[in-house]
């Protein structure tokens, strides 16, 4: 058995936030739902580089600017204040998946990065990091990231499968 690292930890977008909710609010305001996680990814890239160009705006600020210009372009024109606020607010009030409170409380605390996305994982590999990917939807792990050390299908699981190991 491997000595019980002191720290964990989580990705938080998808991994305990849930942006289902996104999808609905887009819907609402006449916007395809695949459009919010098509934004969010926008927001994630276009922070990624901004970040490592030692800019740092704010995620908030970021996704307005991003979420006022897919307006423009997928209903033309301007007056999307009331849809952009909506949706922003949608954004700032998302929920946590119903597995993260009860698995945090069952946790024995790791060293490692938990999360759903596979590039999340790769990274804290590399880092060194052991790391926990959370596969709520049941699909194959790509194979060209490095493979995690555990795999879990919910943040429940995770506290048995880290027991166990």
């Amino acid at each position: 058995m491997t000595e019980t690292p002191r720290t964990i930890v989580f990705d938080v977008n998808e991994t305990l936030s849930d942006l289902s909710p996104l999808a609905k609010a887009f819907e609402a305001e006449g916007l395809p739902s695949l459009a919010a996680r098509v934004w969010f990814a926008g927001i994630l890239r276009d922070g990624f580089a901004l970040t490592v160009t030692n800019d740092n705006p704010g995620f908030a600020e970021l996704a307005k600017d991003s979420l006022e210009r897919l307006c423009a372009d997928t209903r033309g024109g301007g007056g999307h204040a009331a849809a952009v606020e909506n949706i922003m607010t949608a954004l700032t009030s998302l929920p946590v998946h119903d597995d993260v409170v009860p698995g945090v409380e069952a946790l024995s605390y790791q060293a490692e990065l938990v999360a759903v996305h596979p590039w999340d994982i790769h990274g804290a590999h590399r880092a060194g990091l052991r790391t926990a990917w959370i596969n709520r939807t049941g699909t194959s792990y790509p194979e060209y990231f490095a493979t995690p050390d555990l795999e879990v299908g919910s943040l429940l699981d995770l506290a048995g499968a880290i027991r166990a190991t």
